[in-house]
């Protein structure tokens, strides 16, 4: 018998349309939720790199820079600065020349960090006969106008000063800057031409305040500002970033005394085709690390030394000293870099002022590794000693296995000549 309709009509939904919807909804339900997770991991992802919260950093800046101050401020902040775990905004105070070498002079609480000054001759002239103290004695010149860093001893933390370096160096990497002695803008020169033919300045720490006669000396040593050489060169700068590095000698502990002739090395070695990598070491100094190097910038991202200098600003110092299992690790990972490059000229510099003290290698193996490696893919190593309390002997059997020397340090301030040896 056929099947007859009852009159009443069928509104129920077939099964497959049952299954699409609920599939849909499944699929909405995903989507938030990974929306959701998302953010929450990148606000996890942004307190983790804070830790210390937020930073504001004052600007000064000249009438006549205004714009230009707007334009570097607005750079920076679009970077998403971090400063010793705490995540820095630059804010612009106009400000004139008078006022700003008064509360400079005046050793004012508020005082800037940073000073974009309307005439760079009188406001470097007046810097000095203040013995107001800069981060460094190679100034970024942008557009005319040059970026002075205040160093610690001139601004009222240690924060404001390391956020000033970092924004000085993020100018530097800008875009047809120069980076010009203070002696020559004193001078009236606001060229590097006439840096170049100033062996009376070096390159400072990035938070230096050291003493004129150890800068000069440096720079007799020394004998030029920066420059490693002329031809390409790849190098891997190891630092010992261990507790010792935070005795004080001058104004400043030796990790910032040497912040900023490292990072004019690095940014030459960038601007003479280079690529630079950056490792530091200790010892794990938490039970979630297991190993006591960290590979900040491998050598084989092709930085120019722009990361690699933002990232030196943020070390910090603490633990043990595990050279040997340090250097043999980063020694390798530049073998491997060179390998894969089409550079022809590599290598390492170790930086370390004192013994080996832990790790989980011997200088022989260590020594013996490296000679095995070196002998496959010749990349020199050489080593710079700051101190008296360093194992030469056993610094020297490391460099020698590579091809390289150990170039002494009296101290940190002492620091730039044997750097720029170590890089000829």
């Amino acid at each position: 018998m056929g099947r007859h309709s009852n009159g009443t009509k069928n509104y129920r939904l077939a099964g497959w349309m049952w299954m699409t919807i609920i599939a849909i909804i499944a699929v909405v339900a995903l989507i938030f939720g990974w929306n959701a997770l998302r953010s929450d991991n990148q606000a996890d992802n942004a307190q983790q790199a804070c830790t210390e919260g937020d930073y504001s950093l004052k600007v000064w800046a000249a009438e006549k820079h205004a714009q230009l101050a707007e334009e570097l401020v607005k750079d920076y902040n679009d970077s998403k600065p971090v400063v010793r775990d705490a995540c820095v905004t630059a804010d612009i105070d106009q400000v004139s020349d008078s006022d700003a070498l008064r509360d400079l002079k005046d050793k004012k609480s508020d005082a800037a960090a940073v000073w974009i000054p309307d005439n760079p001759q009188q406001a470097a002239k007046g810097l000095r006969e203040a013995d107001v103290q800069l981060s460094s004695q190679q100034v970024p010149v942008v557009d005319g106008a040059p970026i002075f860093a205040l160093g610690s001893a001139a601004v009222s933390d240690e924060q404001a000063a390391r956020a000033g370096s970092n924004f000085s160096s993020f100018s530097a990497d800008r875009e047809g800057t120069d980076v010009v002695a203070v002696s020559a803008i004193e001078e009236g020169s606001l060229s590097s031409d006439a840096s170049a033919n100033d062996t009376t300045a070096t390159p400072e720490s990035s938070t230096n305040g050291a003493p004129d006669d150890a800068q000069r000396e440096g720079a007799e040593r020394d004998g030029s500002s920066d420059a490693p050489g002329e031809k390409p060169m790849d190098v891997t700068f190891v630092l010992d970033s261990s507790g010792s590095m935070g005795l004080v000698e001058g104004n400043l502990t030796r990790l910032d005394n040497i912040r900023g002739p490292l990072a004019d090395s690095m940014r030459a070695v960038g601007r003479d085709g280079g690529k630079v990598g950056l490792w530091n070491y200790s010892s794990p100094i938490s039970g979630a690390v297991t190993f006591p190097y960290r590979a900040n910038v491998d050598v084989n991202m092709g930085d120019d030394g722009s990361v690699a200098t933002s990232i030196l600003n943020q070390l910090s110092y603490g633990g043990a000293t595990h050279t040997y299992e340090s250097i043999l690790a980063a020694y390798s990972s530049a073998v491997t870099g060179a390998e894969q490059s089409e550079s022809k000229s590599f290598r390492v510099v170790l930086i370390t002022d004192g013994p080996n003290d832990g790790g989980r290698q011997s200088l022989e193996s260590a020594a013996a590794m490296i000679s095995e490696l070196y002998s496959q893919t010749p990349v020199q190593l050489d080593i710079v000693s700051i101190g008296e309390n360093v194992d030469t002997a056993a610094l020297e059997q490391l460099a020698g296995a590579a091809g390289g020397k150990v170039h002494q340090a009296r101290d940190s301030l002492d620091f730039a000549g044997p750097l720029a040896e170590a890089l000829k």
